[in-house]
């Protein structure tokens, strides 16, 4: 069974740096990828004095320090496959037991939580051990995931086994913590009983299935039961865009009291939003289900080859086209082809607007033809119809057109009958083929070739 060991020391801060800060000329360094990063993380070399931000996508070395913020969350990928989740106000020195690295320096495969809290996922089967060290315990995590914290003098470590299980020693003091299991571990070690998790909490009220918002940003609310727990001193509410919560993007802790959560999330689309309880003891307990919810704001849908553009918005959200008045939409506004246009949308219509725009282009597929009218040799009367999808006539558009070289064509106007559009056209000498290009309103644009008809 693979396992991860797990120390705990002191500080504040979370991993993530530029590559220039991982290099170490002692041994071969393991290398930790950043798969993840939210809101503020920096990350300190072994040989530098100031902090960078942290970014996805980053390679990490030997110690090198990452610290999260108030509000920053990253996540490690390590080299055997496990992955550290670093939440706010936590502080990591990777592959690095915190001592200043020197040429006769043994380096540590450890990496080390110098303060806060991570969350650990344990490798594949077969992976090496990589421990997480703490200046007061060491644990060994079998496969499944822990939660880990210290505080800032490393005199109490807590331990709390989520799932699979883990090997912990403190001093000559060993034992294994089983899932659903949370155990103190001091600096003077004794024998640390087994305490159980808090149980996970019952949703009260999810959020609205369907959030309304204007700028892509929206609030949801949602409120929760303790459950089973009588000794609850706070909650962990965690939110994510997808629903197994590898990518988690906000972790807060919230007081006992507060079984209601708010949450400002930004970005159109589904989200995710857990709770966890935390006891009297310090231990965290395992997340209730997921909630969904879908944040809505009004957007364009490009029109295609065989589909107009279209305005949709949620519930709540007022539109106007083209400088028509706001009204709110039935469904989708279907908008016409063949031109530019501009949608302003705000709640019920009223204070802060958001301006959509849609090119001629985007707009979507027009139906078009393209004849030549009479029978003189040498002067013909260009005609274009156009038409959307649903078969209806095209008005009110500007349409410019160009020929073969040696044919003069009038601008083209719009005819009595609707959606038609006419011009006269000259050439000398004898054409049996005229090749032309249409662009409507300076944007999409269409080539025919029209046959010249002559008398027999």
């Amino acid at each position: 069974m693979p396992s991860l060991v797990v120390r705990v020391c002191s500080c504040l801060a979370l991993v993530a740096a530029p590559a220039s800060v991982f290099a170490q000329a002692a041994a071969p360094s393991p290398i930790a990828r950043v798969v993840a990063v939210h809101a503020n993380v920096d990350v300190r070399g072994p040989d530098e004095r100031s902090w960078h931000p942290l970014n996805a996508g980053t390679s990490l070395g030997r110690g090198a320090r990452v610290r999260a913020g108030e509000h920053g969350i990253a996540r490690l990928a390590l080299p055997n496959g496990s992955s550290l989740t670093v939440l706010p106000g936590a502080t990591v020195v990777l592959f690095s037991d915190g001592t200043e690295l020197t040429p006769t320096h043994t380096p540590s495969t450890a990496t080390t939580l110098d303060l806060g809290t991570v969350r650990v996922t344990a490798a594949p089967e077969g992976a090496r051990v990589l421990p997480l060290a703490t200046g007061a315990t060491s644990v060994d995590i079998g496969r499944g995931e822990a939660v880990v914290s210290t505080v800032r003098s490393h005199s109490l470590v807590r331990v709390s086994t989520l799932a699979g299980r883990m090997h912990i020693r403190t001093g000559a003091v060993a034992h294994t913590l089983r899932a659903g299991a949370g155990s103190r571990e001091r600096l003077r070690p004794t024998a640390a009983p087994e305490e159980p998790l808090p149980a996970a909490p019952v949703w009260r009220e999810r959020p609205t299935p369907r959030v309304a918002c204007l700028l892509d940003v929206g609030e949801a609310t949602a409120t929760w039961s303790a459950g089973d727990n009588t000794r609850v001193a706070g909650w962990r509410v965690e939110t994510a865009r997808d629903a197994s919560f590898d990518d988690v993007l906000t972790s807060e802790r919230l007081g006992a009291a507060q079984t209601r959560w708010t949450g400002r999330v930004q970005g159109a689309g589904d989200w995710y939003v857990r709770v966890a309880a935390v006891d009297a003891n310090g231990y965290e307990g395992p997340f209730g289900a997921p909630a969904r919810f879908t944040l809505e704001a009004p957007r364009i849908e490009p029109g295609t080859s065989t589909r107009p553009a279209s305005v949709l918005a949620p519930a709540g959200i007022w539109c106007g086209l083209d400088g028509a008045r706001m009204v709110p939409l039935d469904g989708a506004l279907v908008l016409p082809p063949g031109r530019a246009h501009t949608v302003r949308c705000a709640r019920n219509g009223e204070g802060e607007t958001r301006t959509l725009t849609v090119s001629a282009e985007e707009s979507g597929a027009l139906r078009h033809e393209v004849t030549l009218g009479g029978e003189a040799m040498t002067e013909r009367v260009l005609s274009v119809r156009l038409w959307d999808l649903a078969g209806r006539p095209l008005p009110y558009l500007t349409l410019t057109a160009e020929t073969d070289e040696g044919v003069e064509i009038d601008p083209l106007r719009e005819a009595p009958e609707r959606g038609v559009y006419v011009a006269p056209v000259r050439w000398r000498g004898a054409r049996e083929r005229l090749r032309v290009t249409v662009t409507v309103n300076r944007g999409v644009r269409f080539t025919d070739e029209v046959v010249v008809r002559q008398r027999p």
